[in-house]
């Protein structure tokens, strides 16, 4: 498994919280090429790494990211297995500073479809990209809202990533329609003995943490291989070198 295969997955969830400032540096520091982050908005406009809408299941508040405001989500932390609360939310601003100092990496900024509800197409497109503009060159805005991507590509013209949770003939149409220069699907959907056909988009799979699965979908047409320990995955390989 190579480095240029792997996208961390919310930095790295099988040693710290998905979204936060410390497995995003922990991955970075490794040297990984693709880091892939989500992005939801708080009710004062400031973008913040998180992937439910809802905070509850991640830190045990009750509130929707939407809701508050980033005063108020900047004092709320990740929570344990245990119980215990622990690393804070981070913004987005945040990522970026650090992100500035590690120029080998490419950055999947997963736009979540709560917040473009909330705030709008070109509201949420004004918000994120002020805030990547130090990096903008290494960002490649993915989602599920095919709206939000066709609106990105055509005022910036950069490359984007669809998110297709499953891959029937209406999304593969949908694909074919949108054209986008990566598509990310959920490996659970498809068989692990299915080629990929060929397309003008780069194969992305979500989401393993072992090599041999890894292994099977490059073979079978994927490029690239999002998991929750990209480090695990990197030393598997290096260890039998």
């Amino acid at each position: 498994m190579l480095r240029e295969n792997l996208v961390a997955h919310r930095g790295i969830p099988a040693n710290f919280p998905g979204n936060s400032i410390h497995g995003l540096h922990c991955v970075l520091e490794y040297g990984i090429h693709y880091l892939e982050f989500d992005i939801q908005i708080s009710s004062d406009g400031v973008a913040i790494l998180f992937h439910d809408a809802n905070l509850k299941r991640e830190t045990g508040i009750n509130a929707r990211v939407e809701d508050l405001t980033w005063d108020e989500l900047q004092k709320i932390h990740f929570k344990k297995k245990n119980g215990e609360q622990t690393y804070p939310l981070t913004s987005l601003a945040n990522a970026v500073e650090l992100i500035e100092k590690y120029p080998q990496c490419t950055i999947f900024a997963e736009v979540k479809r709560a917040a473009i509800l909330k705030f709008g197409i070109e509201g949420v497109t004004a918000i994120i990209f002020n805030t990547l503009a130090p990096i903008h060159k290494r960002v490649i805005p993915i989602s599920i809202h095919k709206g939000f991507l066709k609106h990105v590509r055509e005022q910036f013209s950069c490359p984007i990533g669809w998110i297709c949770e499953t891959l029937g003939e209406y999304n593969q149409q949908q694909a074919n329609n949108l054209k986008p220069d990566y598509l990310f699907t959920n490996m659970d959907n498809l068989s692990q003995t299915q080629t990929l056909s060929p397309a003008p988009w780069v194969w992305a799979v979500y989401e393993t943490s072992d090599p041999s699965v890894g292994k099977k979908w490059l073979k079978s047409g994927v490029t690239l291989i999002e998991s929750n320990d990209v480090v695990a995955m990197i030393k598997f390989e290096d260890d039998r070198l």
